[in-house]
């Protein structure tokens, strides 16, 4: 745990990076390796937030009786760059962390093993749920609130798990005490791995054969959606469809309440970089840094956030890329080629799995046919 408060520099500023979805695996990748030290050694961040999925669970790697171990030495690499800088480092997690076999107390666990990390929970449930004050430049309040919700894993029936209640409760709760506390509602961040509902109502539903048409699958089957102008800021890139969970407890209603909320930004869906201005909340999506998982090539990147203390509605966000900061080769070409080009969920493996079948179908039907015909 930080020994000592965060706080905005005597010129007012406070910069945060979010790092969403490193997904590694034993056998780390050296390209994830030079990018995170890249990114942090030129950006040089207060925070450091990571939004979950720093390892991909369900690798078989990660199997085995030394399991915890080798989550272990995945953390102290990814890590590294931080922890050898001081930066503090605000942990949540994603829906495969849980898969390494670990319970989420166990992980919370290793990650206090590094001192530089934070964490919290509300109850046994809702573990890696808190908020990170920043306290003002002249000390005494707090300037900006940041929450980060572990939005929950795999639901049993497919999809993803919807929030839990009580961790909407406890932000009401929290929102409302730093209120009583410094006179104000506090402008606030959130940070989670999993969007929520309102991610597509930032999109414009189109036809099939639109240009740049992504399809969506579960709550949103067989719709087609592309970013909606009026919403998305210039630049921004949708390459899968949000993957929400089935159920909406009404996240977003919650957050929206007293305008204390300035933006939720999430991970989850590796290829999709875009912030959008939604009723006066930004909804934002940060890409994959990690590259042993499928995701934007070198187009993986990190999320900026720059505060001006006098000023925090106006801040600032940017992502930094690999090939920004490295160009565009790797150390492992092949494997980063496939992960590029591999499908984005397993609904899209199978819709692809379906046509690849259908296409041998009718390529041996045509065989036969041919043959029977001479």
């Amino acid at each position: 745990m930080i020994k000592k408060e965060l706080q905005f520099h005597s010129d007012g500023k406070f910069k945060i990076m979010q790092m969403a979805d490193i997904q590694e695996i034993p056998s780390i990748s050296p390209d994830t390796i030079l990018f995170l030290e890249a990114a942090v050694e030129k950006e040089k961040p207060d925070l450091i937030i990571l939004t979950g999925d720093q390892i991909k669970g369900y690798d078989p790697g990660f199997r085995g009786e030394n399991g915890r171990d080798k989550v272990r030495q995945v953390l102290q690499q990814i890590l590294l760059p931080a922890c050898k800088r001081n930066i503090p480092i605000a942990v949540t997690l994603g829906n495969h962390d849980e898969q390494a076999g670990l319970t989420d107390q166990e992980m919370s666990s290793l990650y206090m093993e590094f001192e530089n990390c934070i964490t919290g929970h509300i109850d046994e449930e809702a573990t890696f749920t808190f908020h990170i004050p920043i306290q003002s430049s002249h000390g005494g309040q707090t300037a900006l609130n940041l929450y980060l919700f572990n939005s929950q894993g795999d639901a049993k029936e497919g999809g993803y798990q919807p929030m839990l209640s009580q961790q909407l409760t406890w932000y009401r709760h929290i929102r409302d005490e730093l209120k009583e506390q410094n006179g104000q509602y506090v402008p606030s961040l959130v940070f989670q791995h999993i969007p929520f509902a309102e991610f597509y109502h930032v999109l414009r539903r189109v036809h099939a054969n639109a240009k740049g048409a992504i399809r969506a699958y579960r709550t949103h089957k067989n719709e087609y959606y592309v970013l909606n102008e009026e919403y998305v800021r210039p630049g921004g890139r949708l390459l899968e469809p949000p993957s929400i969970p089935d159920i909406d407890i009404g996240e977003y209603s919650a957050l929206s309440e007293k305008g204390d909320i300035l933006g939720v930004f999430v991970g989850h869906d590796h290829k999709n970089n875009f912030v959008a201005d939604y009723k006066g909340m930004q909804l934002g999506y940060t890409p994959s840094c990690g590259f042993n998982a499928y995701g934007p090539g070198t187009e993986r990147a990190v999320r900026i956030f720059c505060f001006q203390e006098d000023q925090l509605s106006k801040y600032e966000t940017y992502t930094v890329s690999y090939r920004e900061l490295l160009g565009k080769k790797v150390k492992k070409p092949l494997i980063n080629y496939l992960y590029e080009h591999a499908p984005t969920t397993m609904d899209a493996f199978l819709t692809a799995a379906v046509r690849v079948i259908g296409v041998l179908l009718l390529i041996a039907a045509a065989l036969t046919a041919f043959l029977f015909i001479h």
